[in-house]
């Protein structure tokens, strides 16, 4: 119950008269008054209502005035009682100070003596009320000292400890409050600290002054390191001058402020041994915090990079650097390039990252970052950017495999070749463009190097077939190595040699027609002219006809095969001009250069083909001087065959691949086919075996193909295929 109420006091008299006379004298002191008619009736009323002080008459039925005394003394301790009665002698007044009565008046002098009970009870109340309030405050702040976390211990003059609460127990680390009371408290300073223990207790006792807060190291009863920040005060206890004191323990806080402390040494010195500047900006992008790479890449001391804006360093990137910064506080994070200039002039390229600084409450307040010196990137970009470009360049096909075979990068040329994207191509296996068996050849090279630490680079051979034909490549690589020396892929470059096979074939078959020729000159020519000489020397001697008709016949010979050799030297090389030439038109131009001898030609279909219209009509005149030779029935010459009925029918047409030429005579038999393509090769005495290979000669001179079969009508075939598929070369692979 708040102590702002008035003050009540209970009135206890047999007689109503006199309970109201004393009630009305006591209101008039302010006091609130409640009546009892008995001791009974009295106590009930004190065991339900708070009072401040009894006034009762002594004789009372069932209970006197002392025996109430006596029971409130039991009850309510010392809440003040004054016994007002009219009956008066030693013995009762011994006997009521005795029992703790707090007055004893009596009942005579009329109203003085009721004035004097009035003033009195007043005083007793309110002494006892202000005396309560004192024990309910010393209650308080008994419980507060007990329950305080924080320690708390009260010392005398003699430096030794009289009380300590709970926390103060644990805190250094005793059992209970006895194991702390009576030591010194200067076996609880750490003796660094004796001399300021001693200055703050002279203080207080000597001064009785408060001693300002200062920090202390302090020691457990078990020698734990202790460190609290001490309130020193006088005060008085149980009589006796004595100095509280109230301890903040900051022990843990100054071994997280330690840790903190250590912590930011290392992130200062981590930061200032990186080879990158850090930094630290704040929201009006201004430099609070680097590290020492920033000094030293700039030029600038501490005092002038402190509170620099960071647009500063980039004066021809500012408008660049400012909606960065924007961004990096919107964003939360950003990276941009830019050239930092230095104090002496220099700008050196940098890749800046920075993020966003916020507080607790994700307040903005600023940003941290890196920035990179990125001189030797960019010059190692460009030199890649070269390399790039030279590879890009290569005109063959250039690849990077990884160590499974995926392809890593390849070049314009490789796409070119294969008709994929160089995106497109990316992320594939080489078996798509390369045969099984060449993937199995380059695999078995891989593994030889692997094993051979002198080598590094190989070479191996594949084909590939595309609608234009055979193409063989060569594929010249290299293997690649991690930092452990473990296989990491290939680079190789891939180079279409088909030409040079093909050049290399072209000069094998010059040099083999130049060994026939030579074979034709020594053994063809030289035995017409024994034959020569040998009549030459009988026309001499016998000067008759006959001898010079000979000679005239070797010597004719001599002509044609000269004639041939010179056709087939001319008609090996590779024909470059070409035109459209109709086959009917150039068909009946050569027949008309052969001796027909009555021989049909029939053009069964025309068509146009690209050619060189003279090798063309020379091919056709061979084919048909052939099928008129060869069509003559029975060994009889062109002239005599012309006779019989049966005269040869010779067939020009269209393929559809080509053209073709084709007779009635008797035809070629499947085992000699091939033959008669070749040098030499002759059924007829009177030949020189060159015309059918003259007709191969021309044919691939043109790059067509040559197909010997039978006619429809029994005779010699001989077809030729001009054209392929137009359609965009794709690749199919030749094991």
């Amino acid at each position: 119950m708040s102590e702002t109420r008035p003050a009540r006091v209970l009135c206890v008299d047999d007689d109503a008269s006199l309970r109201a006379l004393t009630t009305a004298h006591l209101e008039r002191q302010g006091l609130s008054v409640v009546t009892a008619p008995d001791g009974p009736t009295a106590l009930d009323t004190l065991a339900t209502e708070e009072f401040d002080g009894v006034v009762s008459d002594f004789e009372m039925p069932a209970m006197d005035g002392l025996e109430l005394l006596e029971e409130v003394r039991t009850r309510h301790g010392s809440l003040p009682f004054v016994l007002f009665t009219a009956r008066g002698s030693e013995k009762l007044a011994s006997r009521a100070i005795s029992a703790g009565v707090t007055d004893y008046i009596r009942k005579k002098g009329g109203a003085d003596q009721f004035e004097l009970l009035a003033n009195r009870t007043a005083n007793y109340v309110s002494q006892y009320r202000a005396e309560r309030a004192l024990d309910r405050s010393e209650e308080r702040y008994r419980q507060l000292v007990e329950t305080s976390p924080s320690p708390i211990g009260i010392y005398t003059e003699d430096s030794r400890l009289a009380y300590v609460n709970e926390a103060a127990v644990g805190y250094f680390g005793a059992e209970d409050a006895d194991d702390l009371v009576g030591l010194s408290i200067f076996e609880l300073v750490d003796e660094s600290d004796f001399r300021e223990a001693r200055r703050r207790s002279r203080r207080v006792f000597e001064d009785r002054a408060v001693a300002a807060p200062s920090e202390l190291h302090l020691r457990g009863l078990d020698g734990r390191p202790l460190h609290a920040v001490l309130a020193t005060a006088p005060i008085t206890f149980e009589g006796d001058d004595a100095a509280q004191i109230v301890l903040n323990d900051v022990t843990e806080f100054k071994r997280t402020q330690r840790a903190f402390e250590r912590e930011k040494q290392f992130t200062d010195a981590a930061l200032d041994a990186l080879d990158d500047v850090f930094f630290v900006v704040d929201t009006d992008g201004r430099l609070t915090r680097w590290n020492g790479q920033l000094n030293a890449v700039t030029g600038y001391d501490d005092a002038e990079l402190d509170g620099m804006p960071a647009t500063a360093f980039f004066p021809d990137d500012d408008t660049c650097v400012d909606r960065a910064i924007e961004s990096l506080f919107v964003e939360g994070t950003v990276t941009f390039d830019g050239d930092l200039l230095t104090k002496s002039g220099e700008e050196v390229p940098f890749e800046v990252r920075a993020v966003r600084m916020t507080d607790d409450e994700d307040g903005l307040v600023g940003a941290c970052g890196i920035a990179r010196n990125v001189s030797e990137r960019r010059a190692r970009e460009r030199e890649l950017e070269q390399y790039r470009t030279v590879v890009q360049t290569i005109p063959d096909a250039t690849y990077v495999l990884d160590a499974d075979g995926y392809i890593r990068m390849v070049n314009r040329a490789h796409a070119e070749a294969t008709g994929d994207s160089i995106e497109e191509s990316v992320g594939k296996h080489i078996s798509a463009y390369m045969s099984d068996d060449g993937v199995e050849r380059g695999e078995e090279v891989v593994r030889s190097l692997l094993h051979d630490d002198d080598r590094f680079s190989g070479r191996f051979e594949f084909e590939v077939e595309t609608v234009d034909g055979e193409r063989r490549y060569e594929d010249n690589f290299s293997v690649l190595t991690d930092e452990d020396g473990e296989f990491d892929g290939s680079v190789g470059i891939v180079r279409d040699i088909t030409e040079r096979i093909e050049r290399e074939r072209a000069l094998s078959r010059q040099n083999e027609r130049l060994e026939e020729f030579a074979s034709v000159v020594s053994h063809d020519l030289r035995n017409p002219l024994n034959v020569v000489d040998g009549y030459l020397e009988l026309a001499r001697q016998t000067g008759e006809e006959e001898h010079f008709d000979a000679i005239e016949r070797a010597v004719g010979r001599m002509d044609s095969l000269i004639d041939d050799l010179l056709s087939l030297a001319r008609n090996g090389q590779v024909v470059d001009d070409l035109e459209p030439v109709e086959l009917r038109t150039a068909a009946e131009r050569a027949w008309g250069y052969v001796p027909t001898n009555g021989a049909t030609l029939v053009v069964d279909d025309s068509r146009t083909v690209d050619a060189d219209e003279a090798r063309l009509r020379e091919l056709f005149e061979n084919l048909f001087r052939n099928a008129v030779e060869h069509s003559s029935s029975d060994g009889k010459s062109p002239a005599d065959d012309a006779t019989e009925d049966d005269s040869p029918v010779v067939h020009v047409g269209a393929s559809p691949q080509g053209f073709y030429v084709a007779d009635d005579g008797p035809g070629i038999p499947e085992a000699e086919r091939d033959a008669v393509l070749e040098y030499g090769y002759s059924t007829n005495e009177s030949g020189t075996g060159f015309g059918l290979s003259i007709v191969t000669e021309i044919a691939e001179a043109h790059g067509w193909e040559v197909v010997v079969t039978d006619s429809d009508d029994g005779g010699a075939r001989f077809e030729f295929v001009t054209e392929r598929s137009d359609d965009r070369a794709q690749v199919r692979f030749v094991d």
